[in-house]
């Protein structure tokens, strides 16, 4: 604009006179309406300018609002984040690809008892003074750098100013926006306390252990000690049985066995229990006749059922099994049990026993035995806890009937170890019915014989006996002339070894404690004698004892013996074992 404004005033000073002024005329007009243009348009310029720099200053201030906004929130997510890391209880480090210290929050200052400033930069043998690791750590961390994988659980026991500390860690890359990995986090949870307690809960298993091996050795022991008297008390009466006896005598020897059975039934549900309870006891499958262990269990019943002058009756279905496989100790142990407890609660009437068999599916048998008495009955309140260990109802009943509380206890465990239920209805004053279900099995092997086959057999076989105690072995030796046996009784496990060196025997009968030198050991000499002489054939050893326990039966096939008997056994239990051995 300034340049059409000179050119005007040149023009202007060079016109004199009229008709100068006419010829430029034209050109000073044309000027002047060019600056009016140019005024016009610097006029629009300067009013856009105006409104430019108010729609800037209006950005400026609301981005700066923004970043107000945002500054704060991020440092309200840092003081959140700064938080969350110092009260974590966990340690929580970043550390660079040197693997030195980034960043640590206040847990692992704590742990490494540092400030921050005196961790940072450095690295973890440098922090911790006399630092010592289970395993090489450093090398898992470089690993985590190397292939940017994480690795979590990592357990590990430090040495921290000559203090053992647990901890385990999970290790995580870092990577750049890049996807360059420049360090690694990590999270790792003190975990010294846990271990520390689950060290002395090791500590107390293991002392619970070597006391509960104290006990069941006491408990083995004490069963020897009281089964063997008792089993000589019983084995001598009933070969009393078998002389001339008068009216009276005949009476009184059957109290004897009565009480004795009594006391050896009571013995064997205290050690039964205890070794239950101590989880000691297992399932010991074998083939059996079932019929038979009912019929055993008729004659021993029926006889305590005439004594109190009740009717006893034993019904087995048609359609139940003879020869199954199962634990027959364990059956025969319930049944006997429940059938007792139903004597001993009668007064009058009767009391039954009912075989029969539910199902047969998957070669197994489905059985139920019941137990029907007419005796006192049980109030329906008191049906709760009759299946409790040493449960009474009421101090009544214990003063007249007597008994531990004990028997109904150790049924219900028997048959949760037979994986079977037990049952109970009773109407007080009327009487009571128990019942029993459970499994077992077709026979492994085929029927061996029968109870009605006879004791005599046409063989002559000769028979070494090993057995420390006097009684026992009148008992074994009476046992085995019934079979027609002929029988050699060495005192201790060395004179056995000496007698077996010196004479062939088709078996021998091993007791497991004898003085000079027990079973086991003597077992293992003749077994040694047998393997330096290739002419000398393999002689079958049964063990033969009064402690029937799962550790003694174990040792015993361990140290070369072939079957395993408890005192006082019968002569048919031995002639089915002899079958099963192949030696009839």
């Amino acid at each position: 604009m300034s340049h059409e404004v000179d050119k005007i005033i040149q023009i202007i000073n060079e016109i004199a006179d009229f008709n100068d002024f006419n010829a430029h005329k034209n050109a000073i007009i044309g000027l002047l309406r060019q600056v009016e243009k140019n005024e016009s348009f610097n006029n629009f310029r300067h009013e856009r300018a105006l409104k430019d720099k108010n729609v800037l200053f209006s950005l400026l201030s609301k981005t700066s609002d923004d970043l107000k906004s945002a500054n704060k929130e991020l440092l309200t997510r840092a003081e959140e984040l700064d938080t969350l890391l110092n009260t974590i209880p966990a340690l929580v480090f970043f550390k660079d690809t040197s693997l030195r210290y980034v960043m640590v929050n206040k847990t692992y200052c704590r742990f490494t008892e540092l400030k921050t400033e005196k961790i940072i930069g450095k690295t973890i043998h440098e922090v911790i003074k006399g630092y010592k690791s289970s395993f090489d750590y450093s090398e898992i961390e470089k690993n985590v750098i190397k292939t940017g994988k994480a690795i979590y659980n990592i357990e590990e026991k430090i040495i921290r100013y000559g203090d053992d500390h647990w901890l385990t860690t999970n290790l995580a890359p870092v990577k750049s926006e890049q996807g360059k990995i420049v360090g690694l986090i990590g999270v790792s949870w003190n975990i010294t306390e846990q271990r520390n307690y689950e060290l002395q809960l090791q500590q107390a298993k293991q002392i619970a252990e070597a006391g509960t091996k104290v006990k069941n050795q006491f408990l083995a022991n004490i069963s020897h000690e009281i089964r063997t008297p008792l089993n000589g008390i019983i084995g001598m009466s009933q070969i009393l049985t078998k002389t001339n006896l008068n009216k009276n005598q005949k009476e009184y020897l059957n109290i004897l066995i009565n009480s004795s059975d009594s006391l050896l039934s009571l013995v064997n549900d205290i050690l039964d229990f205890s070794k239950i309870e101590a989880g000691k006891s297992e399932l010991e499958y074998h083939d059996f006749s079932f019929k038979e262990l009912l019929n055993d269990i008729r004659n021993v019943i029926e006889a305590k059922a005439e004594e109190k002058g009740l009717e006893f009756g034993l019904f087995v279905s048609d359609d139940f099994p003879d020869i199954v496989n199962g634990d027959s100790y364990k059956i025969k142990q319930v049944v006997l049990n429940l059938a007792k407890n139903a004597i001993k609660f009668t007064k009058a009437g009767s009391v039954k026993i009912f075989a029969s068999v539910n199902e047969f599916k998957n070669n197994k048998y489905s059985v139920q035995i019941r137990v029907s008495d007419t005796g006192i009955g049980i109030k329906q309140e008191n049906l709760k806890g009759l299946f409790d260990g040493f449960y009474q109802i009421d101090a009544t009943t214990t003063r007249t009937y007597g008994g531990t509380g004990l028997g109904l206890a150790l049924c219900k465990k028997l048959i949760n170890i037979l994986e079977g239920e037990i049952n109970v209805k009773s109407v007080f004053g009327t009487g009571s019915d128990f019942w029993i279900e459970f499994k077992v099995s077709s026979p492994k092997e085929g029927n061996l014989f029968s109870s009605d086959d006879k004791l005599n057999s046409a063989e002559q076989l000769n028979v070494l006996l090993a057995e420390d105690n006097l009684v026992n072995q009148k008992i074994t030796e009476f046992s085995i002339k019934q079979l027609g046996y002929n029988i050699k009784i060495a005192n201790n496990g060395l004179q056995a070894v000496e007698f077996y060196k010196d004479n062939i025997y088709d078996f021998i009968l091993m007791d497991l404690q004898m003085p000079v030198m027990n079973g086991f050991d003597s077992t293992i000499e003749i077994r040694k004698i047998e393997g330096a002489d290739s002419e000398r054939q393999r002689t079958p050893i049964i063990a033969l004892t009064a402690n029937a326990t799962r550790e003694d039966r174990k040792k015993s096939f361990d140290t070369g013996m072939d079957g395993f008997m408890s005192k006082p056994f019968n002569p048919i239990e031995l002639k089915k074992m002899l079958i099963k051995l192949k030696i009839l």
